[in-house]
């Protein structure tokens, strides 16, 4: 089966290159993605909010032939859940990971803009319970892999319209 697996915020498809290994040993065929606009400047990324970032998995999902599975990692959740409602007779599953399926018109969060993109904002912006388990050498590896975010990203409300998604109460 295909396994679209859409990073968090500040990451990119590299951030899963511990996780394709095993999926593909279990005979699945998974497909990373780097969302638009990830590391780019704001003249190039200014335009790009969370429907770009849905197209962009919905036209992963377009690619395959069969059923899907969407895993979301931290805001990833909103986008898989953004793309599960636009293809829900694709899809066969949505995983969220440290994430929750967002209510309609849900965003990420807020942070702070620096040169009209999202930087990392560090490890002490985060609730102690969402990083304790992350010790130094992993938050020091994590942090310097993180790249900016287009500036819509965190704050664009998911737009959902189809109670097909799998899973929707």
């Amino acid at each position: 089966m295909d396994v679209i697996l859409v990073p968090g915020l500040w990451l990119d498809a590299s951030s899963w290159d511990d996780i394709v290994p095993a999926l593909e040993e279990a005979g699945h065929r998974p497909r990373a993605l780097t969302m638009p606009g990830v590391g780019a400047p704001a003249p190039e990324s200014s335009s790009i909010g969370m429907a770009d970032w849905v197209a962009a998995v919905v036209r992963e999902i377009d690619t395959t032939d069969g059923p899907v599975v969407l895993v979301g990692h931290s805001g990833g959740g909103n986008v898989v859940w953004g793309a599960a409602d636009a293809r829900p007779d694709r899809i066969a599953r949505v995983v969220f990971v440290d994430s929750i399926a967002p209510p309609p018109g849900g965003i990420i969060s807020q942070f702070d803009l620096v040169d009209g993109v999202v930087p990392f904002p560090g490890w002490d912006s985060f609730d102690d319970e969402d990083v304790f388990d992350l010790n130094d050498e992993v938050r020091a590896t994590w942090a310097g892999r993180a790249r900016s975010v287009p500036a819509r990203i965190p704050t664009d409300p998911i737009e959902l319209r189809d109670d097909r998604r799998p899973g929707s109460p």
